[in-house]
């Protein structure tokens, strides 16, 4: 759950400009890579779209549109090869089962960020560490170093598709309301989980950024995908 929205923390924004002339109605591109301990295969890559009232971000498995002018989600599961559309604001809980409603409580969370006057290089960009550290009644605990940069680039769009990709997960919100009040752009997530003694780490590092006209897809689902009701129990397995 978490990991959901520190990805999409879970707050992640920025803007250069190519050396060549870009059209005005050019799209804004961010590569992130995303490293796990102890998975054996090749560092994954994120791409985050930000487009006119419009912003999209894709790990692979999923990509998550938010629309403004329709005030909905788009969400796409690309290995079940389905789609669907929630209206906003969602209010997750509401949706929920009547016996499990009776549980909202264990999915409150405790959310504390501190800033620290440490900096470090992190590609082209110069971050300041913020410590993240999340924890709830069933023994979660998160703790993440968050290295923070000022960037060229209104970081609106991605805050609102941030928070309402929050709101689909129990005790979300409540990350990204801290998260919110912190400055910049996080251009390296280290974190770490320990699940009831499952523990396990990942990063995920700003690459890249670019504007360009953004592929097929980008913001929709392929034309031969189909249609589904979207279920709020996937947010309590981590699934979109």
């Amino acid at each position: 759950m978490i990991q959901r929205i520190l990805r999409s923390s879970q707050l992640v924004a920025v803007a250069c400009l190519l050396a060549f002339a870009v059209p005005v109605a050019a799209d804004t591109l961010l590569t992130l890579e995303r490293t796990q301990q102890g998975e054996n295969e090749n560092p994954s890559e994120i791409e985050i779209w930000i487009g006119k009232d419009r912003v999209s971000r894709a790990d692979g498995r999923t990509t998550i549109v938010l629309e403004k002018a329709a005030n909905e989600l788009l969400v796409v599961n690309h290995q079940a090869k389905s789609f669907s559309r929630i209206a906003l604001p969602i209010d997750v809980l509401a949706m929920l089962p009547e016996e499990m409603k009776s549980m909202a409580a264990m999915f409150d969370l405790e959310v504390a960020v501190s800033p620290s006057e440490e900096t470090q290089a992190v590609g082209e960009w110069k971050g300041r560490r913020y410590d993240l550290e999340i924890t709830n009644p069933m023994g979660m605990a998160v703790t993440s170093k968050l290295w923070m940069a000022d960037l060229d680039l209104d970081l609106e769009p991605f805050r609102d598709l941030t928070m309402s990709i929050a709101t689909m997960q129990p005790g979300g919100k409540a990350v990204v309301e801290k998260l919110e009040k912190v400055p910049g752009f996080p251009v390296l997530n280290e974190t770490t989980y320990d699940l009831g003694g499952n523990v396990f780490t990942f990063a995920e590092q700003l690459i890249s950024i670019r504007e360009g006209e953004a592929p097929a897809n980008a913001y929709g689902a392929p034309a031969d995908y189909d249609k589904i009701e979207w279920d709020p129990l996937t947010a309590l397995g981590g699934g979109p």
